[in-house]
């Protein structure tokens, strides 16, 4: 189903399906360490992390919009 909505609906070119679906399958990876991670953080306890991390991650620029 997915593939066929990728191609029918996105239009997406059959050759460039599997590059898509690897995107997709590293896009899932990356959010399940994300929220492993997340759980890490919340598990420490320290308000201090926990502030460090928001910082680092604001500081961290975004590449979406420009």
């Amino acid at each position: 189903r997915l593939i066929f909505e990728l191609n029918t609906e996105l239009g997406i070119d059959e050759e460039a399906i599997p590059v898509v679906l690897r995107l997709l399958d590293h896009i899932h990876t990356l959010r399940y360490q994300l929220r492993t991670v997340c759980a890490v953080i919340e598990a420490a306890g320290s308000p201090e992390l926990k502030q460090q991390v928001a910082e680092a991650l604001l500081s961290v620029p975004s590449t979406r919009g420009g």
